[in-house]
């Protein structure tokens, strides 16, 4: 630091220690964390640099996002080595108990000590945490009669859980989350501090928060309690949610009427059974896999699944070759039907799956490979994908390829591990089997383009590069143009295929007009610049056991969706189009579009006709002759009432003062920072927010050459840290291109190689 830097730091430092928290930048609160936790501080007692830490972090945090990552685990650490009064996971709890939007595993450490038992002590705070809907952000929360929640939610997961206990399971064992594993880490990681390293053990942690047939499940019970209150206290409005099983709505219904024992036991013969209060017509409840009653209280295991885990055939943890010989082992194993367990990983084998898991993955796979596509869990997906590209129970690479791309349909929507792996390992499946597939087909179907990442629309124009363009889906076209359709008002009111059906027709017209004039059609007329996609094959995924270091070529990239000239063009003439049909349906408002040959505008005004309709006849006109000479009297009358004869003295003329005239300047339009790298605006935006010093950093981590030392030394050259530097990019990135830039363990790195050629650009132009 420099003078003046020093000056405000320890300004700033004695305004904290006297309970006064100064506006500051991130630097200064993270050297003044440095100086507490390693007992720098003027009579240094534990619990009150206890106290000020929390205090620091809970006043800054808003301010300060970056905090979040690294002050609650700090904060624990010191109390493990300096307090030891309570276990880390209370401190977890006790620091999370009224704190919005804690981060996903803070969540689940804030969460251990109050379930599965205590489902009657959760806050409002620890419940939003556990589903998909913000219930604080409601309006009709803000309300007196929404408050009614904040007792009555906790009440009615209590009494759910009840519920399911009676029947000998509880909400955690109904829906299948995952044991505990234990969670262990090294003591003020990421943070400078003396002595040797040492290691704290968190405890054991469930993973509640991430775990969907729950979170499904409870965004469900909180919507429906929601509407209950809504309806009585009139309020407009409704929430969708999905339907939940008739025993569980009553419960919430009498739990909100007030009734504390909204069903009852009884023992008979020592099993517990449920009296249903009145019968309902039965509705489908959260999507689960269907269960008998049987299988609610004890599930047949499958008998060969039990041998070989009797056996010890499936304790070789993460052992991948060992993981991809049983799969050809197990290759043919199926099992019969079993209740759902959950399992929430984003990568797995079969060593890490717990009995019940096993069960349900081959019972589930089974299902699978029958096209009955029940509901799963993240880690069965990739146990599952790692089957077919390793052509485990496929009769060829072309029936796997197909099992693969099938997932898609029914799991894409609620599982971000199809979304993000599936179109990649295709791609990669098909390069490596040298099957006669273009390697990026996978990228064409409508249903997938419109999933597509906004960086790789390019990769969809290249597979259907040499496919006539009469058989581009409408998406594609819509990929390729600065024409956002989907805000048309106009296109939502008339029927899709009206518009539809006439796209192809007419891109195939004028792809012929420019062939004919020698200029090799509609997109080829342009000098549209490619480039070679290369990469080693599934380089995040499976390359253990599949790929290899070497990269390999997938395909010929046409880098149009960034192309200024095409994307004008491409707009423009979707804008014609569907100004033609506002013409035909008789709507008065029109596009504003750039000129296009009149050759071009011939094409689209004769391919979309108007439907001639029958002209109605034209009404007679009659005259009511005695009306007219009525209404002629009238007029008569009026005008002699109104007439006044005319004053022969002059009026006196009062002439108004002459006004004052104020010179007008024009205003100077408004001065932007706006940077024209980009044809792609959210790019531009996060150029405008970077600084030298944030170029800096992105070129180092760019040439991956002693990264950690060089922004070390670039932050200790600036007055900064290299948390700092990295969090902010990666903060400016998340409020722009909604990603992130960087990610920094072990060491920092370009998160998706995509973004590389933007960051090149932005490095050799900026």
């Amino acid at each position: 630091m420099n003078a003046n830097q020093q000056n405000w730091y320890f300004y700033w430092r004695s305004h904290v220690r006297d309970g006064k928290y100064l506006p500051t930048s991130a630097s200064y609160i993270y050297l003044h964390v440095y100086e507490l936790i390693n007992g720098f501080a003027p009579n240094f007692e534990p619990s009150e640099t206890y106290v000020a830490l929390k205090n620091i972090w809970l006043h800054y945090r808003n301010e300060h996002q970056s905090l979040d990552n690294h002050l609650p685990d700090w904060i624990v650490d010191f109390h493990y080595l300096q307090l030891k009064t309570q276990d880390p996971l209370s401190i977890y709890s006790e620091l999370f108990a009224n704190v919005s939007k804690p981060r996903k595993h803070h969540k689940n450490f804030a969460l251990q000590r109050k379930l599965p038992d205590n489902w009657g002590s959760l806050s409002i705070t620890d419940i939003e945490s556990l589903i998909n809907y913000s219930i604080q952000r409601s309006k009709f929360y803000e309300k007196p009669e929404g408050k009614v929640l904040d007792g009555d939610l906790p009440r009615i997961l209590k009494n759910i859980d009840d519920f399911y206990r009676s029947k000998g399971s509880g909400l955690i064992k109904e829906f299948g989350v995952p044991l505990a594993n234990s969670e262990k880490r090294e003591i003020f990681q990421g943070a400078i501090s003396c002595g040797k390293p040492k290691y704290i053990t968190i405890g054991d942690v469930r993973d509640y928060v991430g775990h969907r047939p729950l979170n499904d499940f409870l965004t469900s019970v909180v919507k429906y309690s929601e509407n209950i209150l809504r309806q009585a206290a009139k309020h407009r409005g409704k929430l969708q949610h999905a339907k939940l099983p008739p025993e569980i709505a009553e419960i919430i219904e009498r739990t909100i009427g007030g009734d504390e024992n909204p069903f009852t036991i009884v023992n008979t013969d020592n099993e517990f059974a449920i009296i249903q209060v009145n019968e309902e017509e039965q509705t489908s409840g959260i999507v689960i896999p269907p269960r008998n009653e049987a299988l609610s209280n004890r599930p047949e295991r499958n008998a060969d699944l039990d041998r070989l885990i009797a056996k010890g055939y499936f304790r070789d943890g993460w052992n991948v070759r060992a993981f991809v010989r049983k799969m050809r082992d197990l290759a043919d194993l199926s099992a019969e039907e079993y209740p759902f367990t959950g399992y929430s990983s984003w990568y797995g084998s079969y060593g890490q799956l717990s009995p019940d898991q096993l069960n349900y993955y081959f019972y589930w796979r089974t299902e699978v490979r029958k096209e009955q596509y029940l509901s799963t869990d993240t880690g069965y997906l990739y146990i599952y994908i790692a089957e077919l590209l390793h052509e485990a129970g496929t009769e060829s690479s072309l029936d796997a390829l197909n099992k693969l791309q099938k997932l898609w349909g029914p799991y894409h929507e609620n599982h971000d591990i199809i979304r993000r792996l599936l179109p990649r390992c295709s791609a990669d499946f098909i390069v490596a089997n040298k099957l006669n597939v273009h390697p990026l087909s996978f990228y064409c179907a409508p249903e997938i383009i419109q999933h597509t990442h906004r960086y790789h629309k390019d990769l969809v124009i290249s597979a259907l590069w040499k496919t006539p363009v009469q058989d581009w889906p409408l998406e594609a076209w819509v990929a390729i143009s600065n024409y956002k359709i989907n805000k048309s008002k106009f296109l939502t009111q008339i029927d899709q295929d009206d518009w539809k059906q006439h796209i192809p027709i007419i891109m195939r017209e004028i792809d012929r007009l420019y062939k004919s004039s020698k200029q090799n059609g509609i997109l080829k007329q342009f000098q549209i610049p490619s480039h070679s996609l290369k990469r080693p094959l599934f380089q995040y995924d499976f390359n253990a056991t599949l790929g290899s270091t070497r990269s390999r070529k997938i395909a010929t990239v046409y880098e149009l969706s960034k192309h200024a000239v095409v994307n004008a063009f491409i707009g423009n003439l979707l804008k014609e189009i569907e100004n033609r049909l506002r013409q035909v349906h008789g709507y008065k408002h029109q596009l504003k579009t750039n000129a296009l040959p009149i050759e071009v505008l011939d094409i689209i005004n004769s391919q979309i006709v108007p439907i001639a309709k029958p002209v109605p006849p034209k009404p007679q006109v009659k005259l009511d002759i005695k009306r007219l000479a009525e209404l002629a009297q009238e007029s008569d009358e009026i005008f002699d009432l109104l007439h006044i004869e005319e004053d022969q003295s002059q009026p006196e003329i009062f002439e108004p003062a002459p006004q004052k005239t104020v010179a007008t300047t024009a205003k100077e339009p408004p001065q932007t920072n706006g940077s024209d790298l980009f044809e792609d605006e959210e790019w531009n935006e996060l150029a405008d927010h970077l600084q030298p010093i944030h170029l800096q950093t992105l070129q180092i981590v760019v040439a991956q050459d002693q990264v950690t030392e060089k922004i070390q030394a670039l932050a200790k050259e600036n007055n900064t840290m290299p948390l700092v530097l990295l969090g902010e990019i990666n903060e400016f990135a998340q409020d722009t291109i909604e990603d992130t830039l960087i990610e920094t363990d072990p060491v920092p790195y370009i998160y998706d190689e995509d973004y590389l050629p933007y960051i090149q650009q932005l490095l050799t132009r900026k």
